[in-house]
């Protein structure tokens, strides 16, 4: 796991964005995300996803 991110209806219905350093993926071939909401809790949607390659 890489990041917990907990929404507390702050900004009901509006899109927001989630940025993770690259070195976390760094020599992956392939990355999962997961949304898994807590226990009695409801899980947010995901309405997009991009991996972006950097050159060093």
């Amino acid at each position: 796991m890489i990041g917990t991110l907990r929404l507390n209806r702050e900004r009901p219905g509006l899109f927001f964005e989630v940025a993770y350093p690259p070195a976390l993926t760094r020599g992956r071939t392939s990355v999962v995300v997961r949304l898994q909401a807590r226990p009695g809790a409801i899980g947010g949607g995901l309405f997009g996803a991009r991996t972006l390659r950097t050159y060093d």
